[in-house]
């Protein structure tokens, strides 16, 4: 069997995240390993983390999804 790709979904709201966990668990070949509603605790949580394909939605709490993003590239640098 293939591995599965490992799916993290950042989205505040929980009916949301629960949506689409749904969806993508029931592809074979996707997990969701990790989920966050707010920006700022998914930022400290991701260095140890094991991700393939993360999912970002553009509202989340404490920050919106392109500041996430910003914020990780500032991080990589």
């Amino acid at each position: 069997m293939a591995a599965r790709l490992r799916v993290g979904l950042l989205a505040a709201d929980d009916d949301v995240r629960f949506g689409r966990q749904q969806m993508i668990d029931s592809l074979p070949e996707f997990q969701v390993v990790f989920e966050d509603a707010d920006g700022i605790s998914a930022l400290n949580r991701l260095p140890d983390a094991t991700i393939d394909l993360l999912l970002i939605n553009h509202r989340l709490l404490s920050i919106d999804g392109i500041a996430f993003i910003q914020r990780v590239y500032d991080q990589l640098e």
